[in-house]
């Protein structure tokens, strides 16, 4: 692993992607473009991607997920026994319509415009969830990759539908053997091929953590599935991603908890304390915890001390859904209060989530993003100077 200079700045992983590469995208879905087309599209908007990182001062970049059509539901081409249905499909099979419909209703998002993946049969990996993003990335930089994967929790939990996935799985337990194992053989394959940081995406831990049980559905979970309790859920996301990342130390190992990325406006976005959460990130055998940190309501980051000191921050200290710009100098208060907390050798700055969580419904242009990465970057300096001068 390479020495990376302090106050690291990174990506969550997604970036915009531009126009072009979504017209593909649609071509692509409806059969009007050949793969080889599709593929000549994603690597010109990768090797976009890279660039606009490394101009803006990113030292641990991303594919930008320019190939993916969201965060999660691009397992459904890769894994067989999951199946795309959306949500007006979902409505059909959920164990609570009405919640489920006031959650679409607050997420404002039309029925047929997402795709959820469903676990429908037993999985088998088709296809690397994620090594073609590496390989591409790799051809067109020489600085530390990251690659940001779903999460063990978010998949055995938001796939597994009761009425679509019991039939091979009798419950979310026995579906996360499997996913387990599909995970464990990806981070396997991404290591030995060079990727120095694998990042899950768990954002359904603050839907557990954070809400109420009545308002809990975040990732429309609640409706999906069953009620849970909470810390019997965290103690199993726990169990989850300990088997996952197993015996892989030397890989740097993130899990970036959000709070909710649907839209600019999300009117259900989670508001709340990381307290909930620490003692569960304790006994998480992660190495980095990526988390939002960009509003000024979000508790103090001086609980973080809390976990044992060997564990690493990702401190979201911008904002990826807003035009607004961060004042350089609120990020490096914000920083250097957590380096008084944990030092500053353990923090990376990075936004507070990704700037598209959806392709075809980005939260920020990419004008925005380089602005914000630039924030980043320059914060990084000017507190690298400092701390080297002190």
């Amino acid at each position: 692993m390479r020495q990376l200079p302090l106050f690291p700045v990174t990506v969550v992983g997604s970036l915009p992607r531009p126009p072009s590469l979504l017209e593909a995208m649609t071509l692509a879905r409806q059969g009007r473009l050949a793969p080889a087309e599709l593929e000549a599209c994603v690597q010109s908007a990768v090797e976009a991607a890279i660039r606009l990182q490394e101009e803006c001062g990113v030292d641990v970049v991303s594919d930008g997920e320019q190939g993916r059509p969201d965060f999660y539901s691009f397992i459904a081409q890769r894994v067989d026994g999951v199946e795309l249905l959306s949500l007006k499909d979902l409505a059909r099979h959920v164990e609570d319509r009405p919640l489920f419909e006031r959650l679409l209703a607050d997420l404002d998002i039309p029925l047929s415009s997402v795709r959820l993946p469903v676990v429908v049969a037993s999985l088998r990996r088709r296809d690397s969830l994620a090594m073609r993003e590496l390989q591409r990335a790799q051809r067109l930089t020489d600085r530390p990759i990251k690659v940001a994967l779903p999460g063990p929790y978010l998949l055995t939990c938001s796939a597994w539908v009761q009425a679509l996935s019991s039939v091979s799985y009798p419950d979310q337990e026995a579906l996360g053997r499997d996913v387990v194992s599909l995970l464990r053989r990806e981070v396997e394959d991404l290591g030995e091929a060079g990727c120095e940081f694998v990042q899950f995406d768990e954002p359904m831990l603050a839907d557990v953590a954070f809400s109420e049980p009545e308002e809990r559905g975040n990732m429309l979970r609640a409706a999906l599935s069953r009620r849970v309790d909470p810390d019997r859920e965290l103690a199993f996301a726990v169990d989850l991603i300990n088997r996952v990342v197993e015996g892989f130390e030397p890989l740097r190992t993130g899990l970036h908890v959000c709070r909710g990325h649907c839209a600019a406006q999300d009117r259900i976005r989670l508001r709340g304390s990381y307290h909930r959460l620490l003692p569960y990130f304790g006994q998480m055998k992660i190495r980095q915890f990526v988390l939002e940190y960009a509003s000024e309501q979000e508790d103090n980051l001086e609980a973080l001390a809390r976990l044992p000191d060997d564990r690493e921050i990702g401190l979201g200290v911008l904002n990826p859904r807003t035009a607004e710009m961060e004042p350089v100098e609120t990020v490096i208060s914000k920083t250097r209060r957590l380096a008084r907390a944990i030092g500053p050798e353990r923090i990376f700055l990075n936004p507070d989530c990704g700037f598209e969580a959806f392709a075809h419904r980005p939260v920020n242009t990419t004008t925005g993003a380089a602005a914000k990465l630039r924030v980043l970057a320059l914060a990084a300096a000017r507190l690298r100077r400092s701390f080297a001068e002190s």
